[in-house]
């Protein structure tokens, strides 16, 4: 399993693994790159998905009730397809069983159609048990608002970022911590989101995806490159990175493309291959295509995933 992302977050930092050099190859680092890529990521993880640090502030979690059942909304296969690439593209999702991965894209509510200018979300606001928590962008442009110093008022704040691609999941801090929202959600233009509740997430999603969470952070601390990070900058980062498989001789970066992912190597072997030749072998908590990203350069070589030892 290799887990790509570009920025991200951080926790306590944890023996470095081997690093399986073969070779040194163009995409091999340095010390001096290594401590460049550090800091990097250490920059783009201090504003965070969201732009800002945030406290947690919990308040009274769900109960769970065991004679409870998932509510189930109709949808075409457009829509069934667009969560469930949303989910299957989420974290947050990777640790719920595949029996249950149905009920879940069955319990979306939706569509839900605001306005230009509507708030989908304000900063502050609790999470009622049957209101939406979680959103899945069907359409639309939504701008993120954070409050200065903590202060809300008539002030939108300052703006961190957009959600503007379709299947993009937001709103999932608030549930996984039982904390009011971090920020204030704001319709750009005319937006279609599908949602999840409160009381759905609870007892389908949330024990599993902390779980998923910690395991991602333990691992994210057992990262060279990763290592000078701080904790809230380790989570960070664990909310913007995506799990994938590949097989073995699958490639996984393509000499020449443009270098828009850092991978992280969580299970398995890879290959960097230039010139018909193995320059350089990864193993667990080696990352690789950084270098394209901190030169803004085309990727300089091929890297496949290779069969276990």
């Amino acid at each position: 399993s290799v887990w790509p992302g570009a920025r991200s977050r951080s926790v306590r930092a944890m023996p470095r693994p081997p690093k399986c050099v073969v070779d040194d190859s163009e995409e091999g680092s340095s010390d001096d790159e290594d401590c460049e890529a550090a800091l990097q990521l250490s920059r783009a993880a201090a504003l965070g998905r969201h732009g800002a640090r945030r406290s947690v502030m919990c308040s009274e979690p769900v109960a769970l009730d065991a004679s409870w059942r998932p509510p189930v909304q109709r949808k075409d296969d457009a829509q069934r397809r667009l969560i469930s690439d949303a989910i299957d593209g989420s974290f947050l999702f990777a640790a719920v069983r595949p029996d249950a991965r149905g009920a879940v894209i069955d319990a979306f509510a939706g569509p839900l159609r605001v306005p230009q200018g509507h708030r989908l979300i304000v900063e502050g606001a609790q999470v009622g048990v049957e209101e939406p928590g979680l959103f899945v962008l069907e359409s639309g442009r939504l701008n993120v608002y954070k409050s200065r110093g903590g202060e809300r008022d008539a002030d939108l704040g300052v703006h961190v970022c957009t959600y503007d691609t379709p299947g993009q999941v937001f709103g999932e801090l608030a549930l996984l911590y039982d904390s009011p929202r971090a920020a204030t959600i704001v319709a750009a233009t005319d937006a279609v989101l599908w949602t999840l509740d409160r009381g759905t997430f609870g007892h389908c999603v949330k024990g599993a995806a902390i779980a998923v969470r910690s395991r991602m952070q333990a691992f994210l601390g057992s990262v060279q490159v990763l290592s000078e990070l701080g904790k809230a900058d380790l989570e960070k980062l664990v909310d913007v990175l995506v799990e994938r498989d590949f097989s073995p001789g699958q490639q996984i970066i393509h000499k020449g493309e443009e270098g828009k992912e850092l991978f992280l190597l969580m299970k398995g072997r890879a290959q960097a291959v230039f010139a018909g030749s193995v320059v350089q072998e990864y193993c667990v908590g080696s990352y690789f295509g950084e270098l394209a990203l901190l030169r803004s350069a085309p990727r300089a070589v091929d890297v496949f995933a290779a069969a276990p030892d």
